[in-house]
């Protein structure tokens, strides 16, 4: 009996194994690199045949036979097709004139996401769906990339003039919302229609978007340029946009945009990531202007925050902001990172000394009413053994301005020099619940806590500790 045959691996289920190869897929840059699994033995070519979850994302640029396999294979699920680039073009007329092929349009009527990236090869397929009345209800979320720094230059060569993209573009976008009634979810970097910045570009993209008339979810990418003045009293409305995402864009240009942008059911405001660098410091965190980007969506004397949320990650560390009404104000987030090439020293950098800064930028974060919030919780998942939180000197700034504050709830911290801060010094007076989860806990600052509670008349009601570690509760608090 060969070695093979008695393998550990022969023995994991067919559900199991197909579960690892759809989660694979998902997590991988190139969504066909599964494919290579089924080179390792019949075993696993069978199972990936008989996983209909893993046929369901086709690019237009594959061969005839290679898209026959994907619509036998697909089962039920929808396809997440991708109108990308060839490496070469054969003819000088853009890829949306094309003829589709029959496969084309199977594809196009089974899926439910479109991914576009210039040349656009297959997005003919769309166009003659949209002629013949087709109507795709499954189709749901629409994403236009921009140009790849990794681009084959045969390619870039041939780049459309920006006026000839915006025409292709609006076709395209017409095509889309005759087939999709249903698309409520919209992804476009403005870079794609190439050229120079140009913000009337930008404007005519973004009102070719109002012709969807179910979009719920918005991403923004590549706004660049100097404001156009021709447009700065238009408004562009989207009535049922619920949460507004934007990415790699220039502050300036980004927030003449905004202002001109009308959404009145916006719960949800995602700011662009701010890279900073090494050797940090809190007032690198707001270099960004943030301010400006959110300032529109704000009404100090209307302000009212229930909840703040900080989260560190591994690679971005986000800020959220949740109003107490929803109608006042957006849920805000702020998020930066610090890549890993900023500095030779990145590896030294002490999980503390961020918690810190980022904590002293925070209670200078402007138009931002800290003194109604009435939740706060701070999480790490960074890659640490409860790293020690930031002392007193760096949270007391912060805490200050929380007088109203009722909740606190750290996670994976070691908490002793917030509740010496908490103890030492009159802040958060309201304060009455605690929560502590997977943290590294004093037991004797809490007890004194809850003394100097009672002395102010407002006890602590509620300490929750969830898998504490290295307490020492043997006298209760």
């Amino acid at each position: 009996m060969s070695l093979t045959t008695t393998s550990p691996i022969r023995k994991i289920p067919t559900e199991v194994l197909s579960m690892v190869f759809v989660e694979y897929m998902e997590n991988s840059d190139d969504p066909n690199e599964w494919a290579q699994l089924m080179l390792v033995c019949r075993s696993w070519r069978d199972t990936a045949i008989r996983t209909p979850a893993l046929w369901t994302r086709i690019n237009m640029a594959y061969s005839q036979l290679s898209k026959k396999l994907f619509l036998q294979r697909h089962g039920q699920f929808p396809f997440e097709i991708t109108l990308a680039k060839r490496s070469t073009l054969n003819t000088p007329h853009p890829p949306i004139f094309y003829d589709p092929l029959p496969e084309d349009r199977l594809a196009v009527v089974a899926s439910h996401r479109l991914v576009l990236s210039f040349p656009w090869n297959g997005a003919s397929a769309i166009r003659k769906c949209a002629a013949e009345g087709v109507i795709v209800p499954g189709l749901k979320e629409i994403a236009i990339l921009g140009h790849d720094e990794n681009d084959d230059p045969t390619i870039c060569e041939q780049l459309l003039s920006p006026l000839l993209n915006l025409l292709g573009m609006r076709m395209f976008l017409h095509a889309c919302s005759s087939i999709g009634p249903n698309i409520n979810t919209f992804f476009i970097d403005l870079s794609s229609i190439g050229g120079p910045p140009d913000s009337h570009l930008h404007t005519e993209v973004l009102r070719n978007l109002v012709q969807f008339p179910a979009l719920e979810d918005l991403s923004i990418g590549g706004v660049v340029g100097d404001p156009c003045p021709h447009h700065e009293h238009e408004r562009i409305a989207f009535p049922e946009v619920s949460t507004l995402r934007l990415f790699d864009s220039e502050p300036n240009a980004l927030q003449s945009l905004l202002r001109r942008l009308d959404l009145p059911k916006l719960q949800s405001l995602h700011l662009p990531t701010y890279e900073i660098e090494l050797p940090i410091d809190h007032r690198d965190i707001w270099d960004y202007p943030w301010q400006r980007i959110y300032e529109p969506f704000l009404n100090p004397p209307e302000t009212s925050i229930y909840h703040v949320a900080v989260t560190f990650e591994t690679d971005i560390h986000e800020i959220e902001i949740r109003p107490e009404e929803p109608s006042t104000f957006p849920t805000i987030h702020l998020s930066f990172s610090i890549p890993s090439d900023s500095s030779p020293d990145f590896e030294s950098l002490n999980p503390t000394e961020l918690f810190a800064h980022t904590l002293l930028a925070m209670a200078a974060l402007p138009l931002i009413p800290f003194d109604q919030v009435r939740s706060l919780s701070i999480s790490s998942r960074l890659p640490c053994n409860w790293e020690t939180f930031a002392d007193g000197a760096h949270s007391l700034p912060l805490l200050a301005q929380m007088r109203n504050l009722q909740s606190l709830s750290v996670s994976r911290m070691g908490v002793t020099p917030l509740l010496k801060c908490l103890t030492s010094f009159p802040a958060c007076q309201a304060l009455n619940n605690l929560s502590f989860e997977d943290s590294l806990v004093n037991a004797r600052f809490l007890r004194l806590l809850k003394f100097q509670r009672h002395r102010h008349r407002v006890p602590i009601t509620n300490v929750n500790l969830i898998e504490c570690n290295k307490l020492n509760l043997s006298r209760g608090w």
